[in-house]
């Protein structure tokens, strides 16, 4: 599985973030290109061999098709602040979590900062919730 890159927005209402692969952009044009190359031989072979050759080659042409368009995927969702929290940090990791009482899909989240961060992004949401505990955790089951 890649590693993945976390884009995190920070809003009055909530926590606007992005999660992508971090597979560099030249991999999929990598695959982009072979792509087209396989819908080439795909059109020659039918060509050359005329329609007889989808049986073969058909199933990599539809695969090519598909392929050419072939990029990251961003996965966008939101962490809305609302009721009571209870924030369980993880400094060795520097992560931390934020669950609402009762727990809630759309109320529940983990926030991973850049080491040395973690205190600061901390400040900066803490002023949006109404009501918080904080608790210092010692491994990633107790998130």
């Amino acid at each position: 599985m890649p590693n993945k890159i976390y884009h995190y927005q920070l809003t009055p209402i909530g926590i606007r973030y992005t999660i992508q692969d971090a597979i560099p952009e030249t991999a999929y044009q990598v695959v982009r290109a072979f792509a087209w190359v396989g819908v080439f031989v795909c059109i020659i072979a039918v060509g050359v061999l005329g329609p007889l050759a989808l049986v073969g080659a058909g199933g990599m042409a539809f695969l090519a098709f598909g392929m050419t368009n072939f990029s990251s995927k961003i996965d966008e969702d939101w962490f809305y602040f609302v009721d009571d929290y209870e924030i369980n940090i993880l400094r060795k990791s520097n992560v931390f979590s934020m669950k609402n009482h009762p727990i809630k899909l759309y109320e529940f989240g983990y926030v991973y900062c850049e080491p040395g961060k973690l205190d600061e992004m901390l400040n900066r949401i803490l002023p949006y919730l109404k009501n918080y505990t904080i608790k210092e955790i010692k491994s990633y089951r107790d998130l």
